[in-house]
């Protein structure tokens, strides 16, 4: 059905927010700030129809209102709750769109990781079987969340293949505005891993948008005109980068924008200092100063004092005032590690002027701690050319603290220290600890690699194992070993801590989201990956292993056999993450968690029988937990029959809970109740089935 007109869409929209009995008034500021931010006019609304349901189109509003400030939080809450009573009614492109927000919110509200990936991944799921047209362009603004959600985490590559994946799914003759922030949030990826020709083409790409389409935003365009200036003064074009900062504070001062007007001005002080230009250099300083004196003290602020510092350090230090530069410097370092507004390659932009003037001070230690500093936040960038140079730098000055930088590349920077605290004598000497063990498998990985091309494999493991290991980094685990495609990893050594089992689940369950997330960039390109984790709790033996030529850190015992072959159960069971009781129990926010009890096991080659459990995830905002809630205790029905002998009943129930859910343990779980019917088990039978392979 054809869409329909603007005024149409207003009507549509009043209808649906009357509907839910919102007071007058804010169904008129709603529809009032949908309008004057032109919401009512970009390329989702315009595609509203007559037919579309009244819960269709209140997805709709809350896509525009959602971030909106000036929107009351009560108005937005009863507009989810709406969508949540009747969220079986929603067709998948409302899900997606549902899944959408909530997964936005519960980042920006939150910093929740997890269960942001998790409602964007059911976003992508559920938009890519969605029958409507709309889905596809609206997938673009899953990957833009996606993109910005692995570029705040610092995962800059990822957040690159998110935006391009937004660029292509765009319509090419519409959503300008979309395009508009899709082009920005790549200039800024490429600008934080130094791409400096790809982020001036991306930048410039908004600007002309923005511009063309949307030319009031005059603030946008400033801060464009900006990142573009210092694009080109780190590409070395002196000239174009002043000529951007100028037009930049041009448009700051009619606009009264000082915070515009300041970034501008600290960049053509840069410009000046590196033209060798001191007095206009000194110029925009002290105009930088005066403003500065006029802003509230926020975290904008002292990301603009750093910055302030920055170029009072350049300008001491090319007057040759050595100790006074210095002294910026130290204060510009201090005021940007507190802003948390930098980027990797930015801080390293400001340790590396701060090693050069220590050098010339003669200050060695603290030129080696500045390099050495530097080229771990390089580590994490594409900027090749500079790592290479610094990376060369600190091997040629300081040979000792290179190879200490190289040994931490390799095996692990947080735990490297406490790892050389352990290789003198008492490093030698083992002991008990209790642990959460954590296992992870490719499923049929090697039949998955006959079929590939050697150096796709390599970058297709390289990739999932990136998302792997930082999961387990992410929640403060130690990964002891990569096998292949397999990881194990601990929580923690090599202290151990209260909430080890909880950081451990959420590691888990975050390397799921993850494999998920990389399956849907990877559509199209190569299969599906799936995997199994095994979680288990228990005391292990640590420490040093091996011979005096060659030591590792690691851990025996009961407790890692147990978690490895939990990992194999997960393949007969048909879950992904299976746990023991043991470790549920070692978690201290079980009740957050919905854990879906699956029967006691004996282990081939163990006398104990272990009790299993499957973990569907966290219950956050989903609106299927009552559901969730309902098959956990049809499964703790049916186990409790299959215990009592009752094959036949709980076989029933097992074939129900197939049907529900999916999972086709239940189908084993059935199968094995029919052959106890058919083949009683022996008198004093605990309900524990044994397991005749690894």
């Amino acid at each position: 059905m054809a869409s329909v007109s603007r005024d149409s869409r207003v009507q549509l929209v009043r209808q649906a927010l009357h509907d839910v009995d919102l007071p007058m008034a804010e169904v008129d500021l709603i529809l009032e700030r949908l309008t004057q931010s032109n919401v009512i006019d970009d390329h989702l609304f315009s595609t509203l129809t007559s037919a579309d349901p009244d819960l269709f189109i209140l997805l709709f509003v809350l896509t525009g209102i959602v971030s909106d400030p000036k929107i009351p939080e009560p108005s937005v809450a009863i507009l989810f709750s709406q969508v949540e009573s009747h969220f079986d009614e929603l067709s998948e492109l409302g899900e997606g769109i549902y899944w959408h927000l909530t997964g936005h919110l519960l980042w920006r509200e939150d910093r929740a990781f997890y269960q942001a990936l998790h409602h964007l991944n059911n976003s992508l799921a559920a938009l890519g079987g969605a029958e409507d047209a709309r889905a596809n362009p609206y997938l673009a603004r899953v990957h833009d969340s996606l993109g910005q959600l692995s570029y705040n985490m610092g995962h800059i590559e990822d957040a690159l293949l998110h935006f391009q994946a937004a660029i292509d799914l765009r319509p090419k003759e519409a959503d300008d505005f979309g395009k508009a922030i899709t082009f920005g949030n790549l200039g800024r990826a490429h600008m934080d891993l130094g791409n400096w020709g790809e982020a001036i083409k991306f930048f410039g790409l908004d600007l002309q948008i923005v511009r063309n389409h949307f030319n009031h935003l005059t603030r946008i365009q400033t801060q464009l005109l900006s990142h573009l200036g210092s694009c080109h003064l780190e590409d070395g074009d002196l000239q174009e980068a002043k000529n951007q900062y100028e037009k930049g504070r041009d448009l700051a001062l009619r606009d009264e924008n000082d915070l515009g007007q300041i970034h501008c001005m600290i960049g053509l002080g840069k410009a000046a200092v590196l033209s060798e230009r001191l007095e206009e250099a000194m110029h925009w300083r002290n105009q930088v100063v005066l403003l500065l004196e006029e802003q509230a003290p926020t975290s904008a602020h002292q990301d603009l004092m750093a910055h302030h510092s920055h170029l009072s350090g350049l300008i001491c230090s090319a007057n040759g005032d050595l100790p006074q530069a210095h002294q910026y410097f130290t204060e510009a370092l201090q005021l940007i590690r507190q802003s948390g507004h930098t980027s990797a390659i930015e801080l390293a932009g400001f340790l590396l002027d701060s090693s050069k003037c220590s050098s010339a001070l003669g200050d060695r230690d603290t030129t080696a701690d500045l390099l050495a500093e530097a080229l771990t936040q390089l580590d994490s960038t594409s900027a090749v050319a500079r790592r290479v140079q610094v990376e060369a730098q600190l091997k040629a000055q300081f040979r000792d603290r290179w190879i200490l930088h190289t040994s931490r590349r390799l095996s692990g920077g947080r735990s490297f220290e406490s790892l050389l605290d352990r290789t003198g004598a008492e490093g030698f000497s083992v002991e008990k600890k209790q642990v959460a063990v954590l296992f992870a498998d490719i499923r049929g990985f090697t039949k998955i690699s006959e079929g590939m091309d050697p150096e796709d494999l390599i970058s297709l493991l390289n990739d999932y194992l990136s998302s792997m290991i930082r999961s387990v980094s992410f929640y403060e685990g130690y990964v002891v070993h990569v096998l292949g495609d397999a990881v194990m990893a601990v929580f923690t050594l090599p202290e151990s801590h209260a909430d080890d089992a909880d950081r451990a689940l959420l590691a888990a369950i975050t390397m799921l989201e993850e494999n998920r997330r990389l399956n849907a960039l990877n559509s199209g390109k190569y299969a599906p990956l799936k995997m199994g984790v095994g979680l288990h709790f228990g005391e292990a033996v640590t420490g040093l292993i091996g011979s005096a030529l060659k030591r590792s850190y690691t851990l025996i015992g009961d407790v890692v056999n147990i978690s490895s072959r939990l990992e194999g159960l997960t393949k007969v069971l048909g879950v992904p993450v299976l746990v023991t009781d043991e470790f549920s129990r070692a978690v201290r926010s079980r009740e957050d968690y919905m854990l879906l009890p699956l029967g006691n096991f004996r282990l081939y080659g163990r006398e104990e029988a272990i009790s299993v459990l499957a973990v569907l995830g966290k219950k956050d905002h989903n609106p299927r937990v009552a559901k969730f809630q309902e098959q956990i205790e049809k499964a703790n029905a049916a186990l409790e029959q299959f215990r009592a002998g009752l094959f036949e009943e709980a076989a029933a129930l097992f074939l129900e809970l197939r049907q529900d859910t999916g999972i086709t343990g239940f189908q084993y779980l059935a199968d094995r109740a029919r052959h106890y019917q058919s083949h009683p088990p022996d008198d004093g039978w605990s309900g524990a089935i044994e397991l005749e392979t690894k």
